[in-house]
């Protein structure tokens, strides 16, 4: 228990680097998933990417929906093996060695933010590309920022939820 409280007390401490998210300058172009999907697996394939567009089309809103490094994190607890946990300032990872594909993460994670892959394997989630997201990089709209965060907030606080 101690133990527990001192390595979120840690992450507490630290800014957490985050991709903040503004619906509003979203037009759905789903560059982000294709460019996502390129850096991870050299195709475009939405269906690779850390990143989904969610659509809401009866409201005209399209909203990319990625993992928000919220400090208390379900998929970190849900996962048997500690395969998704925290490296390096904080940042969510999934260490791809130790993880055995159950997919408890993707059910546990309360934002849809962890994705199954196409194929079998680790799930996706994002990872800020080392600290240069290129989603944010090459966002048409700049629809997506990358910012340090207060790590008590938890969630982006620009970004409203739909539903």
């Amino acid at each position: 228990m101690v133990e527990e409280f001192l390595r979120f007390q840690s992450v507490v401490d630290e800014m957490v680097r985050q991709i903040r998210v503004n619906k509003d300058k979203c037009s759905g172009c789903r560059y982000c998933e294709l460019i996502c999907s390129y850096r991870e697996s050299l195709r475009f394939n939405p269906r690779d990417s850390k990143i989904r567009v969610a659509k809401y089309d009866e409201r005209g809103i399209d909203k990319p929906v990625l993992c928000r490094q919220c400090v208390t994190c379900p998929p970190i607890d849900a996962c048997p093996t500690s395969a998704f946990r925290r490296g390096d300032g904080g940042v969510v990872r999934i260490d791809a060695e130790s993880c055995m594909s159950c997919y408890l993460c993707v059910d546990a994670c309360t934002v849809g933010a962890v994705f199954r892959p196409r194929v079998e394997g680790p799930p996706l989630v994002c990872d800020l590309c080392g600290g240069k997201p290129s989603c944010v990089e090459k966002c048409p709209t700049r629809a997506l920022t990358f910012a340090d965060e207060d790590a008590s907030l938890g969630a982006t606080p620009n970004e409203s939820e739909v539903p």
